[in-house]
């Protein structure tokens, strides 16, 4: 059964009146005027599939009967003004592929039930007012193509697992506050990478070397952190880049004369840092 409203001008609240709608599958009241609280009842249904109740005016916290639901493919909740934790039962819905609750004024840490998602492929969570440290067990979500966590207020490292992600193709994890050193050994992992953003948050040491290898790279950012060392020479390897941002950092010596090989390079942003010696002829 599918009861599909989206795309209107509806208003008022949602009715908690679902317990009987036994054989709904998709639940559709996206792009509506919608208010209120989400109705626990939706959190009971057997069969719910799709789940889309993203860009309207919800508020109040994501039931925690929600949790209980195990066989959601697909759940957006984005632009929305919801607050509360994230449900650790929502890691049970292990075919889920998409989980965007973006933009919403969600609290608490990310579940480390979450590295249960293994079919998830869109995972954003951005613009809310998460904290704690990333999760370990996300390294398990090895066909994820899409992770935005930027924006939030999460700390500490990023976990070597996740060199397991292996199918990431724009990972943004900028605008928190996270530290550690960037390992040499998770990025390589991810060869399809096209979009990597760390910019604006507390990372130390040097830039790592086996970012060279990621050889789909078009934009890279590092601006704003704590990053020290030289430039790596090898980085004159990534021919698709366009925009390599790493200003407002203490990296030292000179721009490597290798950077000329950045065939489709745009924009190279290395402002504010210690550098020093010739401007290669390239620039």
């Amino acid at each position: 059964m599918l009861l599909s409203l989206y795309s209107n001008q509806l208003t008022g609240q949602l009715s908690d009146i679902f317990n009987n709608m036994v054989v709904l599958t998709e639940f559709l009241s996206d792009g509506n005027y919608l208010t209120g609280t989400l109705p626990g009842s939706l959190g009971t249904l057997p069969a719910l599939n799709y789940l889309y109740i993203d860009t309207n005016y919800f508020n109040g916290s994501i039931p925690s009967t929600w949790g209980t639901l195990t066989t959601l493919s697909a759940f957006y909740c984005y632009d929305n003004f919801l607050t509360g934790v994230l449900p650790e039962g929502l890691g049970n819905n292990t075919r889920m592929y998409y989980f965007i609750c973006n933009n919403n004024q969600l609290t608490g840490t990310l579940p480390q039930s979450y590295g249960q998602l293994t079919e998830l492929v869109y995972f954003e969570l951005d613009t809310n007012y998460l904290s704690g440290t990333l999760p370990p067990t996300l390294g398990n979500l090895t066909i994820l193509y899409l992770f935005t966590i930027n924006n939030n207020y999460l700390t500490g490292t990023i976990p070597y697992t996740y060199n397991g992600c292996k199918g990431l193709v724009f990972l943004d994890m900028s605008y928190n506050s996270l530290t550690g050193t960037l390992s040499e050994s998770i990025f390589p992992a991810m060869s399809s990478l096209y979009d990597l953003s760390l910019e604006y948050n507390d990372f130390t040491g040097s830039l790592p070397t086996t970012i060279s290898t990621l050889t789909s790279l078009v934009y890279l950012n590092c601006f704003h952190n704590i990053l020290t060392g030289i430039l790596p020479r090898d980085y004159g390897n990534l021919k698709k880049l366009n925009f390599f941002f790493a200003g407002n950092n203490y990296l030292t010596g000179s721009i490597p004369s290798s950077y000329s090989n950045m065939i489709a390079l745009q924009q190279l942003f290395l402002t504010v840092n210690l550098l020093t010696g010739q401007l290669p002829e390239y620039i």
